[in-house]
């Protein structure tokens, strides 16, 4: 599976132990070669106080789901949800300046 991904909004340098906040913002993402063909995302993250939240967005920037949990990890972010009745996980991780690669459930 082909994951393309592009950034709306960036923060940070690449190679480096990643801040959280560089994942502020909304992420739009393509997925591609999937059993059920190719399709696309945006995932809109925020911070509320002390804690990330986001949401699933479709290509209109409608919200399909909400997202259940966010890790943040040194040099990525793991969000969680629930999507067409799987429990589905993404790893996002820091490309560089512009852009982010993601894993779908690991694949």
């Amino acid at each position: 599976m082909t994951i393309s991904l592009f950034c709306l909004s960036l923060f940070a340098k690449a190679n480096e132990n990643v801040p959280a906040e560089f994942y502020l913002g909304k992420w739009a993402m393509q997925f591609k070669n999937l059993p059920q063909g190719d399709g696309k995302l945006a995932f809109l993250i925020e911070k509320k106080d002390t804690t990330f939240v986001g949401q699933v967005l479709d290509g209109a920037g409608n919200k399909v789901a909400g997202i259940d949990k966010i890790e943040m990890g040194a040099e990525n972010m793991t969000l969680y949800f629930s999507a067409g009745g799987y429990d589905v996980s993404v790893v996002v991780t820091k490309k560089d300046d512009t852009h982010i690669t993601a894993s779908l459930m690991n694949m």
